[in-house]
């Protein structure tokens, strides 16, 4: 069983807008902040991957280790803090590029590379 739908734009099929009669978080911008932090993060790990030779999952790791206690970053310190792990501007340019659209971000290139590039399962810390 797959998780990951290969579709265009998959993610931003979700996020057009509640249905009549919906109520909750679907019918509620909450959908687009959510799938859109998604969509982020897939354009984010395909980069680091096509032009660092490393993965989100490293980055991630590696802030844990040095940063994740820290607080009052804010979501720009926290970006400028994964680019500096990485080595690159990778996660500010996608950010910058992110908040300009009008619209849902482009998946489907970001999601046929994760269908054929899944992260490794870890287990998780303490466990």
């Amino acid at each position: 069983m797959t998780f990951i739908s290969t579709a265009p734009n998959a993610a931003g099929n979700l996020c057009r807008g509640p249905t009549p009669g919906s109520t909750g978080i679907a019918a509620g911008r909450n959908v687009r902040l959510y799938w859109g932090g998604a969509a982020y993060f897939m354009e984010v790990d395909r980069r680091l991957a096509a032009e660092r030779g490393m993965r989100l999952h490293d980055v991630i790791r590696d802030y844990l280790d040095c940063c994740f206690g820290s607080r009052g970053r804010g979501e720009m310190g926290m970006i400028r803090t994964f680019d500096r792990i990485s080595d690159s501007d990778i996660f500010s340019d996608a950010y910058a590029e992110t908040v300009k659209l009008k619209g849902f971000p482009e998946t489907g290139e970001s999601l046929a590379w994760l269908a054929g590039n899944p992260p490794p399962v870890s287990r998780v810390r303490g466990s």
